[in-house]
């Protein structure tokens, strides 16, 4: 087994708060005993596309005034840090340095706790979800006009231009044009839309999506492209919970690529059981009235199904066939003392399951990732790691050309249906906490988008 690795957090949060817009900010330190946990969110799938930190406090009720009231003009810094707590050492590493706007939720805010026996101190529980202003700024830039003898490929490079650390998968999809007609767009993500609606650069959905270090663009087709330190590759190995390796703290590194043993009861899978009722069959035809081809969806989870055949137009199949197959299955998994790093979009995830379940082992793509920190009673924070991967469907490698709009109408009506979450076994303690945290903050992602 490789050298094993576990992790540990500092958090270390300021309050900047200005009483209006031309005032000097006053700092005020918010002790660490007084931060309940910090969560940071990352959707990859959402068009938010950068990183939300929900941060849950108990502030003196001046401070919790100031909080509730400086939205406009006030911000919060916050720092946090991550150590191998098996290595020996005490050495941490950056993981957040930056200046936040923030939006506050709380269910009642008139609630207050009395933490000392006389009563002397109150302290009002508060959670606050953090953007960063520098990387908001940055995602807020305009395009508009007419590009001229330019490609597809060079139009990527001109959604891009300007943003750090950029990772990018190759482009496999060009067009070139005379002029190329760009309305009035507000944000990079809204460009790469634009573009790719024209012609699409991948065989799949893209994620775009801007790190606190570094930028993604990258189709969702699970294939791992280069960019981060250490393998590109991350081995999800579901143990059952009678095997020792499914008590193996954070992750190891075998044969060149990451392992991450999980206790499976700390996981769940998902499965989309709707969608092959919807489409489970899909028929590509040309305008020319050549020869139709025929698409089997990779989606059939439930027997006696007949067949649903969905007719769509050629350049429009093989994008549609990837999508249907990968909004079928998901897996869900929390670990303890995991550094979360790891878990980058650009990485290859391969599961393997166990029983029952290896019927569903194969290549998947990061969902979403969420990193809980928690104080101990030590004053140090323990961090949590959640983590969805959804399956990849198959890339037909086909160009395809001006059809998305209507296949991501398709993709969201079978979507929407109902879904049939199943437990690989048991429950988990970390697992309630972290499903609690993550419907108590819904409303904040919402003012926030």
């Amino acid at each position: 087994m490789g050298v094993q690795r576990a992790f540990k957090g500092d958090v270390n949060l300021v309050f900047n708060y200005r009483a209006n817009k031309g005032s000097s900010p006053i700092s005020y330190q918010i002790p660490s005993e007084r931060i309940s946990y910090v969560m940071v969110e990352h959707l990859y799938e959402n068009k938010n596309i950068l990183p939300v930190v929900y941060v849950n406090i108990n502030l003196t009720s001046d401070i919790y005034d100031k909080v509730m009231n400086g939205t406009e003009n006030s911000k919060f810094h916050l720092k946090l840090r991550k150590r191998d707590g098996l290595s020996g050492t005490s050495v941490f590493k950056t993981m957040v340095d930056d200046e936040f706007s923030y939006v506050t939720s709380t269910s009642n805010p008139n609630y207050a706790v009395n933490l000392d026996s006389q009563g002397l101190d109150a302290y009002k529980g508060i959670m606050v979800g953090l953007v960063s202003s520098s990387m908001t700024n940055t995602l807020r830039t305009s395009f508009n006009g007419i590009y001229r003898n330019t490609n597809t490929a060079a139009l990527v490079d001109v959604a891009l231009a300007g943003m750090k650390g950029v990772i990018k998968a190759p482009i496999v999809n060009s067009e070139k044009y005379a002029q190329f007609m760009v309305p009035p767009i507000s944000s990079r993500f809204k460009m790469l839309e634009h573009i790719f609606e024209n012609y699409p650069f991948y065989n799949s959905e893209f994620t775009f999506y801007m790190d606190f270090d570094r930028t993604y663009l990258i189709p969702r087709n699970g294939a791992p492209v280069s960019g981060t330190n250490g393998p590109d590759t991350i081995i999800v190995d579901v143990k059952d919970y009678t095997s020792e390796e499914a008590y193996v703290d954070g992750f190891t590194v075998e044969n060149g690529s990451y392992v991450v043993y999980v206790n499976a009861t700390d996981t769940k899978m998902i499965i989309d059981n709707s969608v092959s009722k919807i489409t489970n069959n899909i028929i590509g035809y040309n305008d020319d009235y050549s020869d139709p081809q025929n698409f089997a969806v990779d989606n059939e989870n439930v027997t006696d199904n007949t067949q649903k055949t969905t007719y769509v137009r050629m350049d429009h199949a093989g994008m549609l066939k990837q999508m249907l197959e990968s909004n079928t299955v998901m897996l869900e998994l929390l670990k303890q003392n995991l550094d979360g790093d790891i878990f980058t979009p650009n990485k290859s995830f391969n599961v393997s399951n166990y029983g029952e379940y290896s019927k569903f082992n194969g290549r998947y793509y990061l969902a979403y990732k969420r990193e809980f920190f928690a104080i101990d009673t030590g004053g140090e924070f323990t961090i949590t790691t959640n983590v969805g991967l959804k399956k990849a469907g198959t890339e037909v490698p086909k160009p395809l050309m001006r059809t998305f709009k209507s296949t991501k109408k398709t993709t969201s009506t079978s979507s929407s249906a109902t879904t049939t979450t199943t437990n690989n076994g048991g429950s988990s303690s970390a697992r309630s906490t972290v499903t609690s945290v993550t419907n108590s903050k819904t409303n904040t992602r919402a003012q926030l988008a």
